[in-house]
């Protein structure tokens, strides 16, 4: 775990001495009730559903210093998942499509939420994408409403058995239980940064595949 380290003399990359319980990449991570909130995650060997929020240790006015963390245990994800989307709504973290198995060739198309200031944080099936399952799309928060734009739907047919990827440029928003489909890309694009910005009353998509630049 790297974090970058404020000082009066500049500023520099610093390793904590804690580590992640285990190697894993392709997680959802989103800001916590104290910390950061992750979510599923891969080493390509097995996806998880295990989800914790990492806590700097030390009061806050040493947080600048720090080099350990802990790990405060939460509910895992209903499945495992990797290489999914989410962004955080008020109390609640909302994680979107992704696969259970490296080895996947169907994309989800469910999406989970958990209210982090409940008593029992519990997570909750939502209504489920009235499209292609996807992996890589990247998630935005607006007014309130989730945003999920673009990604790679799968299909089996790939070399030595493996997932192909199409890619996507269709954009939906989900509030109150429903989703609407908005305005198409204008050309598809998937493993963009997620969450995506919100700034001046617009949502940021930054970078990304715009096909044919990622692997199965």
């Amino acid at each position: 775990i790297l974090t970058l380290h404020f000082a009066a003399k500049g500023k520099a990359w610093r390793e904590l001495t804690t580590p992640l319980p285990r190697p894993s990449a392709y997680g959802v991570s989103l800001p916590g009730k104290r910390g950061v909130f992750c979510a599923g995650g891969t080493d390509g060997k097995q996806c998880f559903a295990q989800c914790f929020e990492l806590v700097l240790a030390g009061p806050a006015d040493s947080l600048n210093t720090t080099t350990e963390a802990s790990f405060e245990a939460l509910p895992p994800l209903p499945e495992a998942r990797a290489f999914a989307c989410g962004a955080r709504i008020g109390s609640r973290c909302c994680v979107f499509g992704g696969i259970a198995k490296p080895e996947s060739t169907q994309a989800s198309k469910a999406l989970f939420s958990i209210d982090l200031e409940a008593p029992q944080p519990s997570w909750t099936r939502e209504a489920e994408l009235p499209a292609d399952g996807r992996i890589l799309a990247s998630a935005g928060v607006r007014d309130g409403k989730l945003y999920i734009v673009g990604g790679c739907a799968l299909s089996a047919g790939g070399p030595d058995g493996a997932a192909q990827r199409r890619y996507l440029a269709d954009a939906w928003c989900f509030a109150q239980g429903a989703w609407t489909r908005l305005p198409d890309l204008p050309a598809p694009r998937a493993g963009a940064p997620s969450p995506m910005l919100s700034a001046h009353g617009q949502l940021l998509l930054m970078g990304g595949d715009p096909g044919g630049l990622g692997g199965t």
